[in-house]
């Protein structure tokens, strides 16, 4: 079974309520969209560990059998 990584969007948040501000580059869309993709991206790292350890306890119950 497929355990599903949820984790806060601090990132995208944090990148909203800095929207307006001089510096800190909250107006740029762009910035929002990478942001959005490391999230994204850091989100499948997780997933991907997640289904490493899976299979190599599975492997492990395996050898046990």
């Amino acid at each position: 079974m497929l355990k599903m990584v949820n984790l806060p969007d601090s990132e995208v948040t944090s990148s909203r309520t800095n929207e307006g501000n001089p510096g800190t580059g909250g107006n740029d869309m762009r910035d929002l969209i990478i942001r959005r993709q490391a999230l994204y991206i850091r989100r499948l790292g997780l997933k991907v560990d997640d289904l490493k350890m899976q299979l190599s306890q599975q492997s492990l119950s395996n050898d046990v059998q």
